[in-house]
């Protein structure tokens, strides 16, 4: 992520580009953390509503405060949701769900033996290394 901004960086010729492209790029990666880490553990539907959240809490805050006619507002409270939804994400979403039943080792009803070299400095050779 960093590289990708570096480049669109210093391709711009306007350092009004500039700070679109640092901010777009932050912004992407503040919406997109949450999510990747949900979708990752299997958790689907957390990662939609993590990603979800993360992108339509400050619109709406932005919003709310256009709206209500409290534009001096606006910026405090899409900051206030920025921080906000990823505290409450982590402390409400980022558990694991416990398995109902304990997984069984699986065991093999044959044997398995492996051959590895061996290297020392007074020693060479292999080493029959298994489980029965």
């Amino acid at each position: 992520m960093f590289t990708l901004g570096y480049v669109l960086t210093f391709s711009s010729h306007s350092t009004e580009d500039i700070g679109v492209v640092m901010v777009g790029l932050g912004a992407a990666g503040h919406c997109l953390t949450a999510p990747i880490v949900h979708w990752v553990h299997g958790n689907t539907g957390r990662g939609f509503l993590s990603l979800g959240l993360n992108v339509g809490l400050p619109v709406v805050s932005a919003m709310i405060a256009d709206v209500g006619e409290a534009r001096d507002m606006a910026i405090p409270l899409v900051l206030l949701s920025v921080v906000a939804w990823p505290v409450v994400d982590i402390a409400v979403f980022s558990y694991e769900e416990p398995d109902s039943e304990p997984k069984r080792k699986r065991t093999s009803a044959m044997p398995s033996f492996t051959i590895l070299p061996m290297i020392d400095r007074d020693k060479q050779g292999l080493s029959l290394v298994g489980q029965l």
